[in-house]
């Protein structure tokens, strides 16, 4: 198997280190889990460390003990939010990575037809041109563009530092985010009920780059008061 160095690594760990210990089995069995996560958060292991050393390792961890932190098992340094952004990385997934990754994605997740897999692969698209690693000027970051304060709304157990960068990750939250938005406008905006569904598309888009109380306090839910960004946002993802 292929670890991509590309991706951030151990969005994960925390949740899974855990499930190690039900690895009672032998060797095989680990290495498959080993093999599963590390696919999983696409950690990045050096090139000395083979999977099944990192397999042994954990059948090697006593029983009743807390699971050590992956990167101090690998003894590589763990990076920080601050490191990567300074790092300014730019790691770009292709159409198929993409669209694997949001076909997995709306497989789970239950998603309102407004949504669908073409507008939302548009609208990451036009947000970080599928940059894993984006980051605006105002601190968004990753393929969705995520604020911190978005992610701490709709994540409450992968802390926004540990799981932005992760692709799998921020594209569930953004796809919440737009479900979160489509709840919005279902209870505030007068003009839902009797909207047409390219309408109710805008209303989400404007939404999402504009932000809720824009569209609602400084628009008036008038899709013609958008600023001039947000209506060549529109225009690409809707038009194109």
């Amino acid at each position: 198997m292929k670890i991509r160095k590309r991706h951030i690594a151990g969005t994960l760990a925390a949740i899974l280190l855990p499930s190690l210990y039900l690895l009672k089995e032998g060797n095989l069995k680990a290495e498959r889990f080993t093999e599963n996560f590390l696919e999983k958060t696409a950690i990045e292991i050096p090139n000395n460390y083979s999977l099944k050393e990192l397999s042994n390792s954990y059948l090697r961890i006593p029983e009743k003990t807390n699971p050590p932190n992956f990167y101090d098992l690998l003894n590589i340094e763990e990076p920080t939010l601050e490191n990567i952004d300074k790092e300014k990385r730019k790691v770009y997934l292709s159409e198929k990575e993409i669209e694997n990754h949001i076909n997995s994605l709306y497989s789970r997740i239950s998603i309102p037809e407004e949504i669908s897999k073409d507008i939302f692969k548009k609208i990451i698209k036009k947000e970080s041109a599928y940059n894993i690693y984006a980051l605006s000027a105002k601190n968004a970051r990753g393929l969705g563009q995520i604020l911190e304060e978005t992610w701490n709304t709709l994540e409450k157990e992968i802390p926004y530092e540990q799981g932005v960068y992760n692709p799998s990750k921020n594209l569930e939250i953004s796809v919440k985010f737009l479900k979160w938005a489509h709840e919005y406008n279902k209870k505030y905006n007068p003009n839902w009920q009797n909207a047409n569904l390219k309408e109710k598309q805008a209303y989400l888009l404007s939404t999402y780059n504009w932000g809720p109380g824009n569209l609602k306090n400084n628009g008036n839910w008038n899709l013609n008061k958008i600023p001039k960004e947000t209506e060549n946002y529109l225009e690409y993802i809707l038009n194109n």
